[in-house]
């Protein structure tokens, strides 16, 4: 796993890497279900809605913010 997690980031960038990495268990819920392994209920749909949120959040959500402190600084 570790590998692969390598080898992902030196071919993509390192927010696609993280929105892959945390959308893992809607892949494995879905997987499970379809290979007969899992079952789905509503406290299991639930938890991945809310893992879809945080994904969507972190996804949409500012990456870099201004030093205000600086700016107020430079005059």
């Amino acid at each position: 796993m570790q590998y692969l997690s390598n080898a992902a980031l030196a071919r993509t960038s390192v927010a696609s890497t993280t929105v892959l990495s945390s959308t893992s268990g809607l892949f494995t819920l879905f997987i499970g279900v379809l290979l007969g392994q899992d079952s789905i209920n509503a406290a299991k749909i639930i938890a991945v809605f809310i893992s879809m949120a945080g994904v969507v959040m972190t996804t949409m959500g500012q990456t870099w913010a201004s030093d205000e402190s600086e700016v107020g600084k430079s005059g």
